[in-house]
């Protein structure tokens, strides 16, 4: 009886209330269980929510499934995912096939998977995804093949790989790849040829290469690779061509040379190679022809060669 006149009250307070196929401009936010399984009841008429949709369970394990929103198609704003941990899946999202603005999911430590999200196709803002300590891959997301706005990756501590964005083969924005401590390569971005704003590859433990950047060939802004302990090999960039301001490769301390970075012909500002213990050349910028700003060399204590750096 409570549950009935609750929707009594909600059908009164908002006449015509999920009658058209849009609904919502203002947005809206689920905060409990009850709130997602009773949308279609409240708005039985609604594929399309105009404005902003926000899931964050306040008490963190209250909100269990999503399967109350599975009659959603779009979204004309922005779709955030926060701080729910007993939420293990997004299934009840899987007919939704657009979002208007960012795609931000953080702090739903019970994710294993974003199945669920398997026919989204367009995000014409940003994805972030950070915060996960069971989120081991990113399977869902295989149809998004263009990305609006910059892709952020950080503090998924299960994360292995990068599987399920394989199809996308532009970044509007920047990449960012921060302390995803399991990954040991990129794999599952081997289709990305475009970036445009920049590239930061920072403090991943246990990051060995760069394998699965290997179709990148444009970098509109900085590229910058940054403390990452165990990166041997700058394998994974050799097809980048063009970084449109600077490059940094610093404090990885078991780089020995710069190999992988071979195809590079142009940084339109300046290269700073800084802190990298084991650096002993600077082999693998034979092809740099191009530089309009300026060089740091330094605090590379084994570097004992230049000589194929022939722009010294």
């Amino acid at each position: 009886m409570r549950h009935l006149l609750i929707f009594l009250v909600a059908v009164m307070a908002f006449p015509g209330a999920g009658v058209g196929q849009s609904c919502l401009p203002e947005g809206i936010t689920f905060e409990t269980q009850y709130d997602i399984d009773y949308f279609s009841a409240f708005y039985p008429g609604c594929t399309t929510i105009a404005g902003d949709v926000t899931i964050h369970d306040e008490t963190g394990t209250g909100i269990k499934n999503l399967d109350g929103l599975s009659q959603l198609t779009s979204i004309g704003g922005k779709l955030y995912l926060l701080g729910n941990r007993g939420l293990k899946t997004l299934h009840g999202l899987h007919n939704l096939t657009s979002i208007g603005g960012h795609l931000d999911i953080s702090s739903n430590d019970g994710l294993f998977t974003l199945s669920g999200l398997d026919n989204l196709s367009h995000i014409g803002g940003r994805i972030t995804i950070s915060h996960h300590d069971s989120l081991k891959n990113l399977s869902g997301l295989e149809k998004i093949t263009k990305l609006g706005g910059f892709l952020h990756l950080s503090y998924n501590e299960a994360l292995t790989s990068m599987h399920g964005l394989h199809h996308l083969d532009s970044i509007g924005g920047h990449l960012y790849i921060w302390s995803n401590d399991s990954l040991i390569n990129l794999a599952g971005l081997e289709r990305v040829k475009y970036v445009k704003e920049y590239v930061n590859i920072l403090t991943c433990k246990n990051l060995t290469s760069l394998t699965g950047l290997d179709s990148l060939n444009y970098i509109g802004e900085d590229l910058a690779v940054f403390q990452n302990p165990v990166l041997s090999s700058l394998n994974g960039l050799q097809n980048v061509k063009y970084v449109g301001e600077f490059l940094s490769i610093s404090s990885n301390p078991l780089l020995t040379t710069l190999q992988g970075l071979n195809g590079l012909q142009t940084v339109n500002g300046y290269l700073t190679f800084a802190f990298n213990d084991n650096l002993i050349s600077l082999d693998g910028l034979e092809n740099l022809t191009t530089i309009n700003g300026y060089i740091q060399v330094w605090r590379n204590e084994h570097l004992v060669s230049i000589a194929k750096a022939e722009w010294f």
